[in-house]
Order: C-alpha cells, then structure tokens, then sequence
C-alpha cells in the first residue's frame, strides 16, 4: 500500500566535545536568548527553527535580488529544470544541474561564486555517492542564508577555497562546537566544480508549493522541498536572459516544477505505508518506498512512473495509454 505524504529532511545535531560543553552550553543559551529577543514578535521559520546560527545572526526577511551567476556565464554548456527523476532521486528533484562546458577538464576547474551576500549556514561533506554507497572523491554542498527566510543551495562542488574549508574545520561546521557560519559577499568565490555537473537552487520559507499536499512527509529529511521557487526571477534582466538561454526546457515555467499532487487522482509523489514518508526506513535506500508519477521535466505532455525498489538505473519509464494520470482515480477501475 502506498499514500501521498510530504517529505521532511534529518535534523543534523551538533556533538560538543567534553572539555567545551559548559561554554558551549552558555554560549548557546546566550545566542538563543538573543534570537528570540530579535524575533519576539516574528514568528520563526522552519529554517530557523532548524538552524539556530541562522536565527541568531540574520536580521532581513524576504526575497532579495541576485547579483551573479552562480558560476560564469561562459563556463555554463546548459541548465536542467527542476523535475527530473533519475537514480535515488524517485520524487522530481528540487534542484537544477548546472553543466560546465567541459566535463572532460576534470575537476576543480571552475570557480563557483556566492550569487549574493549571504550566511553560509551549513556545508556538508560528501564521500560515498548516494546511489551506490560506494566511496568517492569528495563533494560538498553549501547553505547560503540570504535573508532569515530566503536560501541558495549548491552541491556537488569538488573542492572549497582554502578559507571557508579551514573556518569549517575548526569545528566540522559545528559538530564539534558552536559554529557561526560563514559570511560571504556577493561575487565571492566559495570553491571549484568540475567534471560534472552541480546543483543548484533557491528556496523561499515564506512560499509552500501548493502541489506538495502533504508537507510533513518532508520534514525530516528535506524540508526545505515544499519552499523551491524559480531562481529566474530574482536576478537582473541580463544574466536572467542569459541563464535562460541555457535552459534545456523550452516551456513554462522555465525553471520546471516538483509538485505535481493532484487530491483524489494517482498524480504526484506517493510514499508506501509505514516507510516514514520521504525519510524512510532504510537509510542507505531511503527512496525505496518512494513512487512518483509527473510530468517529464522537459516535455510536460509526457507523463513518467519513477518506482523506488527497482535499481537506480533502471527505475522510471514514460507512460503511455489513453488515459493522463489526472484522470485516473479510485473509481477508474483496473
């Protein structure tokens, strides 16, 4: 059995170690007495709530305008919409690829830049590929606060500047102790990518995707899913058009789409019973229970099945019948 529930993304806790859990402890309390001063009457968002170095040190709320492209212009061959499904990725993805004009350069060979001042409120490492659990050159990603409500995200770059991975080692980002985050100015390189593709995208925690009906079924492991909004509109006319003509999808909206569920019709992401939602049980295979039927992120006329227990490379196919999923309910019949 299966129901359509909504995902939430894993609370990343902090370990302090035993000499530091007094001062730790105080200054914590202290930061959090600060933020909830500020904040008194402001109610919190999910990401504040989630991140206390963001409700301690952001002041802005709202959506801001970009300056730049997250890497330049001419180093970018195409863009890939929200949307697509493809490996552990069963639900259409909440992000974007951005495709170097030369994977075979290998990697480290394109600077990726801050798209406006922001926090960096979390890098994470990554050294086992999460389709295969098998061992891999390191990737990381990067949180960037722009505002108390409105992030960029980018993942899967191969390297970051010296700086910013020393100030995140002294306390692995606050695993260790109480982290602040990074601040980073607009144009600023962050680090390289190369050989491959990265991700990117923007989410604003004062927007819910209608299409996403179930929201809590995200909250655990990627609650920031149901905020995904079109990173197009917040940059300047000029490298907005200019990212556009990257773009591989030709219809509206540009960016693509993730929510798909429409109540009472088997359209949208659907999570099998007992399975935690987008979480999971098994955590090496959290996608298992996972079962989404959407549009393709390129042809929306083409409607695609993503099913979670078969292997990751051979686990979507194109739908074809007389029927569109929009008009298949439980009174449809076999």
């Amino acid at each position: 059995d299966a129901v359509k529930t909504a995902t939430t993304s894993s609370v990343r806790t902090s370990a302090t170690e035993t000499t530091a859990t007094a001062e730790a402890t105080q200054n914590s309390e202290q930061d959090s007495k600060r933020g909830e001063s500020r904040n008194a009457n402001v109610q919190l968002t999910a990401l504040e709530e989630r991140y206390q170095v963001v409700a301690d040190n952001c002041t802005e709320r709202g959506p801001v305008m970009f300056t730049h492209s997250p890497i330049k212009i001419e180093d970018i061959k195409n863009l890939t919409p929200y949307g697509q499904v493809v490996g552990g990725h069963v639900t259409p993805i909440d992000h974007m690829y951005i495709e170097p004009t030369d994977v075979s350069l290998g990697r480290d060979v394109y600077e990726v830049v801050a798209i406006q001042d922001a926090l960096i409120f979390d890098i994470t490492p990554r050294d086992i590929m999460v389709d295969t659990n098998e061992g891999q050159l390191r990737e990381w990603r990067i949180d960037m606060a722009h505002t108390c409500t409105f992030v960029s995200y980018l993942d899967l770059l191969t390297s970051l500047t010296p700086e910013i991975e020393k100030e995140w080692a002294k306390t692995n980002g606050g695993q260790t102790a109480r982290w602040n985050g990074i601040v980073v100015k607009a144009g600023q390189v962050v680090g390289y990518m190369g050989g491959r593709a990265i991700d990117f995208a923007v989410y604003d925690y004062e927007i819910e995707l209608p299409g996403l009906i179930n929201a809590s079924a995200y909250a655990v492991r990627e609650p920031w899913k149901i905020h995904t909004v079109d990173p197009f509109q917040y940059f300047p006319t000029e490298i907005q058009d200019a990212l556009l003509r990257k773009m591989i999808r030709a219809v509206e909206p540009r960016a693509g789409k993730i929510d798909y569920d429409v109540d009472s019709t088997i359209s949208g992401n659907w999570f099998q019973i007992g399975t935690d939602g987008y979480n999971g049980i098994n955590q090496r295979k959290y996608w298992e229970g996972h079962l989404s039927i959407a549009p393709h992120e390129i042809d929306p006329t083409i409607w695609r099945i993503g099913v979670g227990y078969l292997e990751t490379e051979d686990n979507n196919f194109l739908i074809f019948g007389d029927l569109e999923p929009l008009e298949v309910n439980i009174s449809s019949g076999p």
